[in-house]
């Protein structure tokens, strides 16, 4: 994302956008959130890129975390 030198999160896992968004655990609760308005755990594969195309609570849920996310890293000014 260009934000850092070091490409890496406070976990030592390459710090990419897709890693902050689904994995990283310094936003679990942003997932949560997402998970609660969904009802269902999104994961990255090719099962849920339909959901997210067809669902459109699904893809606001996902939106939203995912701006609110990538907002908080980029404010954090640190890695946790």
């Amino acid at each position: 994302m260009g934000l850092v030198e070091d490409f890496h999160c406070h976990y030592g896992e390459r710090e990419t956008a897709e890693h902050i968004i689904l994995d990283c655990t310094l936003y679990e609760d942003s997932r949560a959130a997402m998970q609660r308005k969904v009802g269902f755990h999104l994961a990255m594969d090719v099962e849920t890129l339909p959901i997210l195309i067809e669902n459109k609570v699904a893809y606001e849920a996902f939106r939203e975390c995912a701006a609110k996310t990538l907002r908080r890293r980029l404010n954090s000014g640190n890695r946790g």
